[in-house]
């Protein structure tokens, strides 16, 4: 199949990669992620075939973005489209059979874009295609002793949460492996926090008393989507940059989140989220990597 609708019911892994995996499993158990359906492994394969691509081919990014979807592709795309939001942006997101695992996060290394309309989804999805043979990506699995040269890339497009507050959540301490929830969190869309830009609120609550320990962060910056596409970074306001940006309350929500999904994983993970209108988001999830401490 060319696509594969995020509803909870099972679908074959090696269609619809980790990222998609895990977060179909999560609906399945009832918690709240956005719309979102798959471009499956299938559709990449048969794309590479049609537009006769080889991927080890060092020109092989360009190629893939200068490539054509069939007809029966595109139908299928615009299908899966049909069942999100009509009007709102999406973002798009690498589900590869690789990463989100315990031996490789890939955390960072694929390419995510946020923003995306429904007119730019076809191009969006080849670029993602196309990071999975970057310099920097192949360098990653190199060090992970991972061969990218048989892998295939299945894309995640979902409704795109517009985050008042989003951030990243631990199960278990990520640098020194303590039994305490780490929360990191900061103002607007995530990636900012996913990739170093701004320094986040901390905290860490411990499982076994409930202490929480707060750190407050600068929060320097915050992503915002653009009225006309795309996103856009802006300085915070002084005024959030000095109070936490999480309430007491939504602090003990992700905590029970990120406990729930752990037990639901049988192991300890680490959780993208997003906070909008009082609705917590799941946005991906993956096992902590043993790397990370």
């Amino acid at each position: 199949m060319y696509i594969r609708l995020l509803n909870g019911k099972p679908h074959p892994f090696e269609e619809i990669g980790c990222k998609a995996a895990a977060l179909n499993d999560l609906m399945a158990h009832h918690i709240v992620i956005p719309q979102a359906f798959v471009v499956t492994t299938t559709l990449y394969h048969q794309f590479l075939q049609d537009n006769d691509l080889q991927i080890d081919h060092p020109n092989m990014p360009q190629m893939i973005t200068q490539g054509q979807f069939s007809s029966s592709m595109q139908a299928a795309i615009h299908q899966g489209l049909q069942d999100l939001p009509p009007h709102g942006r999406l973002a798009v997101r690498s589900s590869s059979l690789f990463e989100d695992t315990k031996e490789a996060s890939f955390a960072g290394q694929y390419a995510t874009l946020l923003g995306v309309s429904r007119a730019e989804v076809f191009d969006a999805i080849k670029h993602c295609w196309s990071s999975m043979t970057h310099a920097h990506v192949q360098s990653y699995a190199t060090k992970q002793g991972i061969s990218l040269k048989t892998s295939s890339m299945a894309v995640i497009v979902q409704d795109l949460v517009h985050a008042d507050v989003s951030g990243v959540s631990f199960s278990l301490h990520p640098v020194t492996g303590d039994n305490q929830v780490v929360i990191n969190a900061s103002y607007g869309l995530g990636e900012v926090i996913v990739d170093g830009t701004v320094t986040p609120d901390v905290f860490e609550i411990d499982k076994t008393t409930g202490h929480v320990n707060q750190i407050m962060g600068f929060k320097e910056y915050w992503m915002r989507l653009k009225d006309d596409g795309g996103t856009d970074i802006l300085d915070t306001p002084i005024d959030c940059q000095t109070r936490f940006s999480l309430t007491p309350y939504e602090v003990e929500e992700i905590y029970q989140l990120t406990c729930k999904l752990e037990q639901i994983a049988g192991y300890p993970i680490d959780v993208e989220w997003a906070l909008a209108d009082h609705t917590l988001y799941c946005l991906q999830m993956r096992p902590v990597s043993v790397t990370q401490f």
